[in-house]
């Protein structure tokens, strides 16, 4: 009975995101038009509802995305170079790391003889690591370091597989919150920007303000048959994210992988 309740709801909830996408999106394209042309008191006025239109442009997107993981069922997969792929999205994202002074450092294990190779869908796996990596840059210290490291899970039946850990220095997670980091819609108390234990909460954390973005992340690690956990690093303080992946044969044919 829950699992249908549950299932309808997410059914309603997908109607009426794709509903809302063209109405919201003709308000945001009327909005940026009059941002253009209005002078005075009024401009800032208009100049707030400008960012509110844009989140809610992106929540009913997101939910859209989400519903269609979820829906989805099959992937298009193949195997993917790791590092070639963080790195990719690093690119993507260093104009926003650049204005913290964020750096970034990849790590493999010096004792494996190849480079990991990961079996999955190019533009989802791009869309996971472009969340968690947002996300570990926007709650980074000024001149702050976030690390990725991988390493193979050869103990895991069937087959190996590999895990990444995305490690950032910020105030990492509340303790409160993190049961419930990949819950969709999922916000922390907004009465304590910060926990009694220092940590950020879950409204603060999610990505793109959307409180779906860590969502996404989980839905499309499941569709790969992999797992994520969130967790706050022992050294660093800050939040950590560990994804685990199937691992893959290394795809030789010329212009393979991202």
């Amino acid at each position: 009975m829950l699992v249908e309740l549950g299932q309808s709801r997410d059914r309603w909830m997908s109607d009426l995101a794709h509903e809302l996408r063209t109405p919201l999106t003709s308000i945001q394209l009327v909005v940026e038009t009059l941002v253009d042309r209005i002078d005075g008191p009024m401009r800032g006025w208009v100049e707030r509802l400008l960012p509110e239109t844009q989140r809610l442009v992106q929540l009913v997107q997101d939910w859209l995305e989400l519903s269609h993981i979820e829906n989805q069922g099959t992937l298009t997969t193949e195997p993917l170079h790791l590092q070639r792929l963080i790195e990719s999205v690093w690119q993507t994202l260093e104009p926003l790391a650049a204005q913290k002074q964020v750096d970034f450092r990849y790590r493999e294990p010096e004792t494996e003889p190849e480079p990991f190779w990961v079996e999955g869908d190019s533009s989802r796996l791009y869309r996971v690591f472009l969340n968690v990596l947002d996300n570990a840059i926007r709650y980074s210290p000024p001149a702050g370091m976030i690390q990725v490291q991988a390493q193979v899970r050869a103990d895991v039946k069937p087959g190996d597989r590999v895990q990444i850990e995305v490690v950032d220095e910020g105030e990492g997670f509340a303790s409160a919150d993190l049961p419930h980091i990949f819950e969709r819609l999922y916000r922390g108390d907004p009465g304590r920007a910060r926990s009694p234990d220092g940590g950020i909460t879950g409204e603060m954390m999610t990505s793109s303000g959307s409180g779906l973005g860590l969502a996404i992340v989980k839905q499309i690690i499941l569709a790969h048959q992999g797992t994520i956990e969130a967790s706050n690093h022992p050294q660093t303080g800050g939040a950590c994210l560990t994804l685990e992946l199937p691992r893959a044969t290394p795809n030789l044919r010329e212009g393979s992988g991202p």
